[in-house]
């Protein structure tokens, strides 16, 4: 069975989205109004499409080119942060999105959803029999 260890991770690293959106998106309209809870929104989903893409491309390279994989990540991670950082930006000229809940949302939504699979792949839940070897 040959399956995408990386897109796997990312995939099971994007589960706590489902409960920081709404939350995020709670607390942030409560405190800041509709708009920043938008935002919060907006942050949540960006960090989710940037883990996703990670383990896309994670993947593809793996298979392809297992060599390139640790330059690939490298690379990748800094691409898509500045990817994000850009998208951020034209939001923010475009929409006027609230940059101080957009940006504590993704903050917060990469330190968990980061902090949610390392605990998950530590304890052995996100490891098959073929991963370990």
């Amino acid at each position: 069975m040959n399956r995408e260890v990386e897109w796997d991770l990312a995939r099971h690293a994007c589960r706590p989205a489902i409960v920081l959106l709404p939350l995020l998106g709670l607390i942030f309209g409560l405190v800041r109004g509709p708009a920043a809870a938008w935002a919060a929104a907006v942050g949540v989903v960006l960090v989710a499409a940037n883990l996703l893409a990670s383990g896309g491309i994670l993947s593809v390279v793996a298979r392809r080119w297992p060599g390139l994989l640790t330059a690939t990540a490298l690379l990748s991670f800094v691409l898509r942060l500045a990817l994000m950082t850009v998208t951020l930006l034209v939001l923010q000229r475009v929409t006027g999105v609230d940059r101080i809940a957009v940006t504590i949302s993704a903050v917060a939504a990469y330190i968990v959803m980061l902090t949610w699979e390392v605990v998950a792949v530590a304890r052995g839940s996100q490891r098959e029999p073929e991963w370990s070897s």
